[in-house]
């Protein structure tokens, strides 16, 4: 591909298209870029543009599980009652989320899953 000369150049037109494409097609022009070997450096490419192509992940993920939150925690967390007050259980374990609004989802799931206590705020 001579038309594109750098990763900068393929950042900057994945972000251009995201506002005439769906996510649907900023991955399969991704996974085109990929695969075609016109990337310098891919993962640069995925940093810069991961937000583009994460709410397609998302929308599949949700439409595939009856309640994706629930398999989502569980998937990334296993035994988090068990082990929700160990520090290390969290190193090296994320979920990524799109919006504040998915964030806010999954953080309420958790703290609804956690043993109730009693939270006291001082003065």
């Amino acid at each position: 591909m001579g038309f594109l000369i750098n990763d900068n150049e393929l950042v900057s037109a994945i972000k251009e298209v995201t506002e005439l494409a769906s996510a649907s097609h900023l991955g399969r022009l991704f996974m085109m870029l990929l695969l075609s070997g016109s990337m310098g450096r891919p993962l640069s490419v995925w940093e810069q543009t991961w937000a583009y192509l994460f709410d397609d992940i998302l929308y599949r993920i949700r439409h595939e599980l009856q309640y994706p939150v629930e398999d989502i925690i569980n998937t990334t967390y296993p035994n988090l009652v068990q082990n929700f007050r160990d520090p290390s259980f969290f190193q090296d374990k994320a979920i990524l989320a799109p919006t504040v609004e998915n964030v806010e989802e999954i953080n309420n799931y958790i703290v609804d899953l956690l043993p109730e206590r009693d939270i006291f705020f001082s003065r």
